[in-house]
């Protein structure tokens, strides 16, 4: 199994999909940079950085980014294989089909993971930088850190209806549409479900 995922990893090397996962990553870390801006309570002292509130609205971004992303990354994905007209190929090597399937949606899953984690990265940097001239509860990132980790998992529950349909339509129109349909969704009950993709 490691073989096909490794495999499938190879095969995104010489692709554009390491621009699709920084376009996740970017709109969240661009958010965090709020916390940098003065701010000042009603009492006139300089307020100092919100580390819940940051991970919140990095949270949000990326919950809210996740389903037209992820969905457009496996329909790329698998979409690609009837594209190049090597489908015919792959299913030709001594490999099951489910775990072809497997692997390509294990390679979609770790591409996730990496968008997630590269969101969170200046939200815990400005925790780690903040924690020098104030007090900041390690508990705080540790929240923060496990709703990424469950956003992400979270996220993965869109995949493989997106992948199914990029069989069956041999396209990433679908895929990219059921993705731009869950945005919207999301965009409408943002503040509802920020961990519910």
């Amino acid at each position: 199994m490691f073989n096909v995922l490794l495999t499938e990893l190879m095969k995104l090397k010489n692709t554009k999909i390491h621009w699709l996962v920084l376009l996740g990553a970017i709109p969240a870390n661009l958010v965090t940079l709020s916390a940098f801006l003065p701010k000042i309570t009603p009492d006139g002292t300089p307020a100092g950085i919100d580390l819940q509130d940051l991970f919140y609205r990095q949270g949000m971004t990326i919950t809210i980014l996740s389903p037209f992303l992820f969905a457009l990354m496996v329909g790329y994905i698998i979409t690609r294989e009837y594209q190049e007209r090597t489908i015919n190929q792959l299913f030709s090597y001594p490999i099951s089909r489910t775990r072809i399937l497997f692997a390509k949606l294990a390679t979609v899953f770790l591409l996730m993971v990496i968008t997630s984690a590269l969101s969170s990265i200046s939200v815990i940097s400005t925790g780690l930088i903040a924690s020098f001239t104030q007090q900041i509860d390690p508990a705080i990132i540790w929240e923060g850190i496990r709703m990424n980790m469950l956003a992400c998992l979270l996220s993965f529950g869109t995949i493989p209806v997106a992948a199914s349909l990029s069989m069956v339509g041999k396209n990433v129109i679908p895929s990219a549409v059921l993705g731009g349909f869950a945005t919207i969704v999301k965009m409408g009950h943002a503040m509802d479900s920020i961990l519910f993709p």
